[in-house]
């Protein structure tokens, strides 16, 4: 719960003014709305690519766009929570039960971020190790579980739930959970998952033993580019663990940076997610800029005739694999002039 503010610290805050009052500006919108519109067009492209060049949309596409409609809403949530609570302006009204709305979409959604990935790599670990795709689906039930711990805890945190934003309630009549420790603990169990599922897709392609060191490092650097969405939740977390904790009990202020962090990690983790799976739809209309990872010439007629799995990332099977884009130039056949003539034969009969 936020904490109950003492006399002498309510005493030091300023006269609420909500005429003309101190915000921290636009740049949040800003920044969210253009990658919001950047995850969208990724993950329209994702979709046609699986649906018109791939021919197959799998259970890892189903869940991004879970994932992707529930970030939108966690989007609309944050903005109109600011706009009508006061997040990001000094001391203002406080969000009810939007903000923990807010919190729970903010899980859902970087749950079935991780799941879109385990998804993948479990379809990808088919052919390599039984135990990895134990230890994914391991990792599925846990993540699922995490969620849902989450979710009940969020709501059941405060007895009743009224009182979560009760802030001048005396703290001794206040039936609450410390909400900086149970966010903290949240915020190093969904980090921790996100560096699990981020290295688990490495260790599958390592193993596969089917691309070349160049493919490799090319398909491994795509998947690298997770780390950055990794490092936002760490930078959430601490900036979260600051906005519960901080000396002047001014929650709304601080929510508004942590909230931004938020943003920042989901909508990095679905761009990361989604980008590999958009390679095909490079390599079919910008050939010039995107070549397959797997040329024609590597691969067997089978893997030919049925293309690239993934982009490339494993060993291609009739069901699982993207349509090829092989341009085929007609060889024309040598012609050997000084090759004798046949006898000819006039077919006259002699008496």
């Amino acid at each position: 719960m936020p904490r109950t503010p003492p006399p002498e610290v309510v005493a030091s805050w300023p006269a609420p003014n909500f005429v003309n009052p101190e915000t921290r500006g636009p740049a949040k919108d800003i920044v969210t709305v253009i990658l919001w519109a950047i995850v969208s067009i990724i993950i329209i492209l994702r979709i046609y690519t699986r649906r018109y060049i791939s021919q197959r949309v799998g259970w890892d596409d189903v869940l991004i766009t879970v994932a992707y409609v529930t970030a939108t809403a966690f989007l609309i949530v944050g903005i109109f929570v600011e706009h009508g609570y006061g997040w990001g302006g000094i001391f203002g009204i406080s969000p009810k039960t939007t903000f923990l709305v807010s919190f729970t979409l903010f899980d859902i959604a970087t749950t079935f971020t991780k799941l879109s990935v385990l998804a993948l790599v479990y379809r990808l670990a088919t052919p390599v190790s039984t135990r990895i795709r134990r230890f994914v689906v391991f990792l599925i039930a846990l993540n699922l579980t995490g969620m849902i711990v989450y979710v009940i805890l969020l709501f059941s945190q405060c007895q009743p739930l009224s009182d979560y934003w009760e802030f001048f309630k005396p703290a001794d009549q206040r039936r609450c959970l410390t909400e900086s420790r149970g966010i903290l603990i949240a915020g190093i169990w969904n980090t921790s998952m996100d560096f699990v599922v981020i290295i688990l897709p490495m260790i599958v392609i390592l193993r596969s033993k089917t691309l070349s060191r160049r493919q490799l490092t090319l398909v491994i650097a795509l998947f690298a580019t997770g780390w950055l969405a990794c490092l936002a939740g760490i930078v959430r977390t601490v900036l979260m663990y600051i906005s519960t904790t901080s000396a002047d009990f001014d929650f709304t202020w601080h929510s508004w940076i942590s909230w931004f962090a938020s943003a920042i990690e989901l909508f990095l983790g679905i761009i990361c997610v989604s980008i590999p799976a958009t390679r095909p739809f490079f390599v079919r209309y910008l050939p010039r800029f995107f070549e397959p990872l797997q040329s024609p010439s590597q691969a067997s007629p089978r893997e030919r005739l049925v293309g690239d799995a993934e982009s490339g990332f494993s060993k291609a099977t009739e069901h699982d694999h993207e349509v090829p884009i092989v341009f085929v130039r007609e060889v024309p056949i040598p012609v050997n002039l000084n090759k004798p003539l046949p006898p000819l034969s006039l077919g006259i009969r002699g008496d």
